[in-house]
């Protein structure tokens, strides 16, 4: 978010290539890990509702 402000407030990316390829991977690893994660947690919650006995 901070880089996004300091790109709006100068009118261009300041920060280097190399910040922009490590925040635009921080950005696509952020995103894979939330989806990995909530797509577990429906899984774990859907076995605990269907064999709520079994559910760990």
């Amino acid at each position: 978010m901070t880089s996004e402000l300091l790109f709006e407030v100068f009118g261009e990316w300041i920060l280097g290539a190399a910040a922009c390829k490590a925040i635009v991977y921080g950005q696509i690893v952020t995103l894979a890990s939330t989806t990995f994660i909530l797509t577990t947690m429906s899984y774990d919650r859907y076995q605990a509702i269907c064999s709520p006995l079994h559910s760990t």
